[in-house]
C-alpha cells in the first residue's frame, strides 16, 4: 500500500504546484457499528504549468467499526464544480466523472 501511495502521490504532486483542501460542514450519525457520514470540501491548486483550480464536492461516506478503529466502508464523491476560481467555468460533474 504505501508503495503505491507514493507513486499516486508523486505523480499527483507533479502535475500541481500547490494544492489544499478545506473541509467544512461535516455530520456524521452513529448506529451501533455503523456510521454515515456527509462532508463538503472545497479544494485549490495551481497546476506545473500555471493554470488555477478549484473544486467543489461533497462525499457520502459509510464507515464501519472494526477492531482496530472506525474504518471507511464505502465513499461517494459528488462533483458541484470544477474550473476557475472565479465560478466562470463548469457547474456539475466534469464529462466522464462517475462515483
Amino acid at each position: 500500500f504505501l508503495a503505491n501511495f507514493r507513486t499516486v502521490s508523486v505523480i499527483f504532486l507533479d502535475f500541481l504546484r500547490f494544492y489544499t483542501a478545506w473541509t467544512h460542514n461535516g455530520a456524521v450519525e452513529l448506529n451501533g457499528d455503523t456510521a454515515h457520514g456527509r462532508w463538503y470540501v472545497t479544494e485549490y491548486g495551481l497546476t506545473a504549468k500555471g493554470r488555477r483550480t478549484f473544486y467543489i464536492i461533497h462525499y457520502d461516506d459509510e464507515y464501519c467499526r472494526t477492531e482496530k478503529g472506525w474504518r471507511f466502508s464505502r465513499r461517494t464523491g459528488v462533483w458541484h464544480y470544477q474550473d476557475a476560481p472565479d465560478l466562470s467555468g463548469n457547474f456539475g460533474p466534469p464529462p466522464g466523472f462517475s462515483t
